[in-house]
């Protein structure tokens, strides 16, 4: 699973102080963020993408979701 959020988004709900990967700042974050998206389109049988814009339990809701999902598909 990819919990994408744009990375504006990340900093303001960060609770806890930035690791040196956050620090190096937001132009870095979305250029992350975009090579996941393409890794998660190249990969769309692997990688599920899941709104990180929502509240935490909508996102809980949508991964077991997703997860259920394919467990029964198999």
């Amino acid at each position: 699973f990819f919990i994408d959020i744009l990375p504006d988004e990340g900093v303001r709900r960060q609770k806890t102080k930035q690791d040196r990967i956050e620090q190096v700042g937001i132009d870095f974050q979305s250029s992350v963020r975009n090579q996941y998206l393409k890794l998660a389109e190249k990969y769309s049988n692997r990688i599920v993408v899941i709104d990180g814009q929502v509240d935490i339990n909508t996102i809980h809701k949508n991964i077991w979701k997703e997860f259920e999902q394919r467990m029964l598909e198999k």
